[in-house]
């Protein structure tokens, strides 16, 4: 982010500098696929 620290980051998005490393880290590995979290809502579908 413009050569900001990660404790100014952690402020401008309201979280902790542990979870900016976490995205840093996760983003250097994965690259932009890392922003798309994949969440899944709810249970996983029976069927029967």
């Amino acid at each position: 982010m413009g050569g900001n620290t990660v404790e100014v980051i952690a402020r401008l998005v309201q979280t902790s500098p542990d979870r900016v490393r976490e995205m840093i880290h996760r983003f250097n590995d994965m690259g932009m696929a890392s922003l798309d979290p994949q969440w899944a809502g709810g249970r996983p579908r029976r069927i029967d």
